[in-house]
């Protein structure tokens, strides 16, 4: 029997034992980190998918003096393509300050009013500017041709023309005219000079 409890005195005493380490394992406050493994370096770059940067510009309605673009217009058909026109209205505004605003009114029978003054151009003259609408397709352009605005300095051009009862009104500005309608702008602003 005394083997026994010799037995039991030396289990109770390991038990406590280990419980005493662990516990004082737990309250160790354990401040040096576990030791472990560095990451393995890649031995590809990894695949990065493409990305696109999508800017979108707007342009403020209010930069434009004759109101916004709106190029979803329809074309206006030709009423008559070998009949003269009636009448082309003709407005240049802009050009920063002290620049000169032109307001043209020209008929067919080639009599013109340049603001406020009035005279005549020849009927050769006449024929001229007719040709230069029809070798333009005036009436079948689509749109305006106006930037973002923005530019002072830049001169914008209204130009309307009236045919057999139909009128067509086209705005521009001089950074977006193809070089065909800067020639005929530039035939009528010589208009009265």
């Amino acid at each position: 029997m005394e083997q026994k409890t010799m037995e039991q005195k030396t289990m109770k005493i390991s038990m406590l034992l280990i419980v005493l380490a662990l516990i004082l394992a737990a309250c160790s406050g354990g401040d040096a980190p576990a030791a472990t493994n560095a990451p393995e370096e890649p031995t590809q770059a990894a695949a990065v998918n493409p990305t696109q940067a999508v800017i979108v510009v707007t342009r403020d309605p209010s930069d434009n003096p004759f109101g916004a673009v709106d190029e979803s217009v329809e074309v206006t058909e030709d009423p008559n393509p070998d009949a003269m026109f009636d009448s082309i209205r003709f407005v240049r505004v802009g050009g920063g300050e002290g620049a000169e605003t032109i307001e043209l009114m020209l008929q067919a029978d080639g009599t013109y009013t340049r603001n406020g003054t009035s005279g005549v151009i020849t009927p050769e003259r006449v024929v001229e500017i007719d040709t230069l609408l029809d070798s333009l397709n005036f009436f079948n352009i689509a749109g305006d041709m106006l930037g973002p605005g923005g530019d002072e300095f830049m001169f914008t051009y209204v130009v309307t023309v009236n045919r057999a009862g139909v009128e067509r009104t086209i705005q521009s500005d001089d950074n977006r005219m193809p070089q065909a309608y800067k020639e005929f702008v530039a035939e009528l602003m010589s208009i009265g000079l």
